[in-house]
């Protein structure tokens, strides 16, 4: 599930258009791979009410809360620095199929210069700061996994930008370490949780996943709707017996088509007793 936010200035505040004000109306669901957009003029969406944003990256922050149920899910927000909520966008008759919950937060950038601002004299709208803090869920903890991150690819341009993912031809695979895992990991699983893009917006028929050596290749897991250029996000589960101490080695691609990878994890699944100890360390982390 992701919400999308618009400024006040788009008109659709009731509460006032300013354009240091913003809300939200689009609600993307994914079932089974297939996503559902619910946005403006959706006969299930309201919007009541948008808030202050706030001045800058150092100054005071927005409040959200989003309270779901099977069937409704709800923004509350508060002005920079208020403590004050009050509702602003409601979905109705969403009927949510899900048992158990799980936040996730990220931000997505839109590729500001796409239009060619430099050559209309329109501002490049290239650099933004976003700012959070205190991210929570107050759902029941039933279980819990750790992740372990591959440093982003940072390959530098001419131009000062730098590329986070790794391009593959086909039959070839990207590769990333993963630092730190722990010894002997008491978990009911491991997970590789990447992010990847077919580079000719075609289907790859077999994905290549490889950790220390061991293959473990993956069908195309999606509808045949959802086989163009877009960035995907796919675990794949493995033996935790797949596992060593200290690096683990991860390779990822397509026998058939160039991929583009990003965003590499070896992810602990229902993690029991303590955090797991790290290679070298005597003591574990404190709970």
């Amino acid at each position: 599930m992701s919400i999308d936010s618009y400024a006040g200035n788009h008109g659709l505040c009731p509460n006032g258009g300013d354009v240091d004000r913003w809300g939200a109306a689009e609600l993307e669901i994914v079932r089974d791979w297939v996503p559902e957009e619910r946005s403006f003029g959706h006969p299930n969406v309201r919007i009541f009410s948008c808030v202050k944003a706030s001045p800058g990256p150092n100054g005071p922050l927005n409040h959200l809360e989003l309270r779901i149920s099977q069937n409704q899910i709800e923004l509350w927000g508060s002005d920079a620095g208020s403590s004050v909520l009050r509702l602003m966008t409601r979905w109705s008759n969403v009927n949510l199929s899900v048992t158990r919950g799980l936040v996730w937060l990220e931000d997505t950038h839109y590729n500001a210069t796409k239009g060619n601002c430099q050559s209309t004299r329109k501002p490049c709208q290239t650099q933004h700061t976003f700012t959070w803090d205190n991210l929570a869920f107050d759902g029941p903890f039933t279980y819990r996994d750790f992740s372990y991150d591959a440093l982003d690819a940072l390959v530098p341009h001419s131009d000062g930008s730098v590329d986070l993912a790794k391009y593959a031809a086909p039959n070839q695979t990207t590769s990333w370490n993963v630092l730190n895992m722990p010894s002997n990991p008491q978990a009911a699983a491991a997970r590789v949780l990447f992010n990847f893009i077919p580079a000719n917006w075609q289907a790859a028929k077999t994905l290549i996943v490889t950790v220390n050596g061991n293959q473990h290749p993956t069908a195309w897991p999606y509808p045949s709707s959802l086989s163009q250029g877009w960035w995907k996000t796919l675990a794949v589960t493995i033996p935790v017996t797949d596992l060593v101490a200290g690096t683990n080695v991860v390779q990822i691609g397509s026998v058939d088509q160039p991929v583009i990878v990003s965003n590499v994890n070896l992810v602990l699944v229902n993690v029991t007793g303590g955090v797991p100890v790290l290679p070298g360390s005597v003591n574990s982390y404190p709970e």
